[in-house]
């Protein structure tokens, strides 16, 4: 179900939050594989390290008009939606994360909606949404029909986009797609504010040798996902056709779950083992209460049907069930973009 850029014709892709985490390694991902008639334009508050002959840098506050109007000064085939401001900042700094996660998204939106309206030119909508849709307490299954109350301010952002864009799409303004990440790892060592950031720290923390205090037991359960896989899910919803996408979510919303692998902590730090026998003794356990109910109680036995049927990518499935042989691939992509960076 892979497509090129060029069979879709997307040749002028906006990506937002571009120098992140996962916009760098989306960015090089896309500078792989596009055509000579691709351009991309990259926005950030910073521009990223990575420079190409296709690539331009818009940088500056997403939410500010004039910056939006350059981003928008040619029309816009596809927009990849990646900034935001995360879990514990945004509850922390409320206007910072209304200002940023939905009225900047809602302008740029209503650019999208108003380039269909003058030009007939639809814009193609992948955003990074979250499973912090859900909230807490988590029902024993999840599945997308899973009714949604956000107990964080971040998950209630994310799902005001997640309904604004279903609305565009259903008025045929607009084709979107909203891709529901877990926790990506190995994020590095910074001060993101994302309350989930204890998955990342956990791997990097003990393999690297160090001592680790985590905030969940040993018996959370938790979902998580590699940074390689994440973004091979968004390119591939980039590169879907639209009757693709609508032959599998007509009637059921524009959201998909991102397939993760779903584990408990103490399996994790067993995988960790076969790498290095001394990390048992390295980790301790200081749980927190608030993040052991928002991040360490997900349902263990989630199939993630529909991201599976429109042909995502799938950690689990590429390293045939071994959670060992997923840990090593982790530390491997860490290890290589420590280097990129």
């Amino acid at each position: 179900m892979t497509h090129s850029l060029n069979q879709t014709k997307l040749n002028r892709i906006l990506v937002t939050g571009a120098s992140g985490f996962l916009g760098q390694a989306l960015v090089r991902q896309l500078c792989s594989s596009m055509t000579t008639q691709t351009q991309l334009i990259l926005t950030d508050t910073l521009a990223g390290d990575f420079q190409h002959p296709q690539c331009t840098w818009i940088t500056g506050d997403l939410s500010k008009p004039q910056l939006q109007s350059l981003l928008f000064e040619n029309p816009i085939d596809a927009v990849v939606h990646l900034a935001g401001i995360v879990s514990g900042r945004a509850e922390e700094d409320w206007l910072l994360g209304q200002r940023v996660n939905v009225q900047a998204s809602m302008d740029l939106l209503h650019r999208c909606r108003h380039q269909w309206l003058t030009h007939q030119r639809k814009v193609r909508w992948v955003m990074s949404s979250s499973i912090a849709v859900y909230g807490a307490p988590l029902p024993v299954q999840i599945n997308e029909e899973t009714h949604s109350i956000p107990s964080l301010t971040y998950g209630a952002h994310k799902r005001m986009i997640e309904m604004m864009l279903h609305d565009l799409s259903r008025r045929g303004e607009l084709d979107a797609r909203a891709l529901r990440l877990s926790g990506v790892v190995i994020r590095p060592a910074t001060l993101n504010g994302a309350l989930s950031g204890f998955n990342s720290d956990l791997l990097r923390e003990l393999l690297s040798g160090r001592d680790f205090v985590c905030p969940v037991s040993q018996d959370a359960s938790i979902w998580i996902m590699s940074l390689e896989t994440a973004v091979k899910q968004l390119l591939q919803l980039l590169r879907m056709n639209e009757d693709q996408w609508n032959d599998v979510m007509s009637g059921h919303g524009c959201w998909v779950n991102a397939p993760s692998w779903t584990l408990t902590v103490a399996q994790l730090v067993q995988a960790m083992t076969l790498i290095d026998s001394n990390i048992p003794s390295r980790i301790h356990y200081q749980v927190q209460n608030h993040l052991q109910q928002q991040f360490g109680s997900w349902p263990l036995q989630t199939q993630f049907e529909r991201g599976v049927a429109l042909g995502l990518k799938y950690d689990r499935s590429v390293h045939d069930q071994d959670i060992a042989s997923f840990v090593h691939r982790l530390w491997q992509q860490y290890q290589h973009q420590k280097v990129m960076t």
